[in-house]
């Protein structure tokens, strides 16, 4: 499913609008606003699709309660599924203080709202799917196969009238989500910036962890007389946006999929391929310590005191070898950060491979390099179908080439979000192609002034 998200007045960004395809990138001078969209995405992706207010757009709640039963058409459905998404939208974008754990009036002005490109539902096979409470049946959602409706169905023990509206409508909701569109949005999986920072402090941090269990359990000792448990939430709570908390909880439950290698990291040699490439070593699990051994020497090194390279590929590793499956949103933050210029290039080219083997891509990114050899990527795919023998000569493989119109470049700049321009000759970006130009001209200036000088 393809969506498009629309940002006004939200932190630096005055006005924006950034369509999510298999890779998406964003480039900008700094602290331009890239980061903010990057988190939104991630915020709303990240538990807010499963609760879509159908049956609000719908009315079901109140059709159901006086015919007893609903026939939900398809066509319905389609045509409604982006009001319901707006609607979602704007209760997400007044959360926004808690997505990135700030005060709420920063973000007072601030609006969010995103379209998809949604085709009505096409169930592969009939269901009988019953909402039971303790008590007995609530409703019954059924579908027969090539049908283009579904019946919900009052249960016997249930009376719609003097229900809870807000509890109604959310199990109602659940009932369109899981049978018809579960899997239509793309799960997330976020590298921020900060992972230097986390992958350098995790230890500390579950010291940080233990101390709020010896807490707890001291208070239990003392009695609970004096103990009020939003107190304590409140001064104990996290202090990070919800991405950067949600790399930290990743790095603290290593332990648990360490043992693990998944079915993509295990089916998709070319990523694998590349992924080793890029790292030349692998990462550890030991006693609840990170350890990297190097490929060449061989030697096994803490995370903590390893170089930054080796720190800012821990996530992207572990998150591909263990967890990431096709359908998910990959965004990263800076995925150039710390690596030499040879290394970006590989980077660029484990980013292609993921794209095209089922995982969507979100980066930012200040790197030219990177940005030059996934340009070489999007060129690729043109030349394959002429010449497809060119690929031993340029060490590609077919995994590495990029269609032009499964890319989305954004120049965000000035509170503006701007598309850039991709044909089969890969992608313009103003912002880069002016710096380089300015360098090469200064160069030129300069070589010329030493030539002059020498022939005096």
């Amino acid at each position: 499913m393809e969506f498009k998200f629309t940002f006004k007045n939200f932190g630096p960004i005055i006005d924006a609008d950034v369509e999510i395809k298999p890779l998406t990138i964003l480039c900008g001078p700094n602290n331009s606003g890239k980061t903010y969209i990057s988190y939104a995405i991630y915020g709303f992706l990240n538990g807010w699709t499963e609760s879509l207010p159908f049956s609000k757009v719908l009315g079901l709640r109140k059709k159901i309660s006086e015919f007893n039963k609903y026939d939900l058409k398809f066509d319905d459905l389609e045509n409604k599924f982006n009001d319901a998404l707006s609607l979602k939208a704007e209760e997400f974008t007044k959360s926004l203080g808690e997505v990135f754990n700030t005060n709420e009036e920063i973000f007072a002005n601030a609006s969010i709202s995103i379209q998809a490109k949604m085709t009505k539902p096409k169930p592969k096979k009939s269901f009988e799917d019953k909402f039971n409470s303790k008590n007995g049946e609530i409703f019954t959602h059924t579908y027969q196969l090539h049908d283009n409706f579904s019946t919900i169905k009052k249960g016997a023990i249930y009376n719609f009238k003097n229900s809870s509206a807000y509890l109604m409508d959310r199990k109602l909701n659940n009932a369109i989500f899981r049978n018809f569109y579960k899997g239509a949005f793309p799960n997330p999986f976020i590298i921020t910036a900060e992972r230097l920072g986390i992958s350098l402090f995790y230890k500390e941090l579950d010291m940080h962890r233990n101390k709020l269990v010896d807490r707890l359990m001291n208070y239990e000792k003392a009695g609970r007389k004096n103990f009020d448990p939003f107190d304590f939430l409140e001064e104990s709570s996290s202090r990070y946006a919800t991405p950067i908390q949600h790399n930290i909880d990743f790095v603290r439950n290593l332990d648990f999929i360490k043992n693990k290698v998944g079915d993509y990291y295990k089916e998709n040699i070319g990523v694998s391929k590349a992924l080793e490439l890029l790292i030349s070593g692998n990462y550890l699990i030991k006693s609840g310590d990170i350890i990297f051994s190097d490929k060449k020497s061989r030697v096994r090194v803490p995370l903590n005191i390893s170089s930054s390279s080796v720190r800012a590929l821990s996530e992207l590793f572990f998150y591909i070898k263990h967890k990431a499956k096709p359908g998910d949103l990959l965004l990263i933050d800076e995925p150039e950060s710390h690596l030499s210029t040879d290394n970006q290039v590989k980077m660029a080219s484990l980013i292609s491979r993921l794209v095209n083997t089922g995982v969507k891509v979100l980066l930012t990114t200040h790197s030219d390099y990177l940005l030059k050899e996934i340009n070489n990527h999007v060129m690729l795919s043109s030349v394959l179908k002429t010449k497809p023998d060119a690929l031993k000569g340029l060490k590609y493989i077919e995994e590495d080439a990029l269609l032009p119109s499964e890319v989305s470049v954004y120049e965000v700049s000035k509170g503006k979000v701007r598309s850039c321009k991709i044909t089969n000759y890969g992608m313009t970006i103003p912002m880069f192609d002016d710096v380089v130009d300015d360098l090469v001209e200064r160069a030129e200036v300069l070589n010329g002034l030493i030539d002059l000088s020498e022939c005096h």
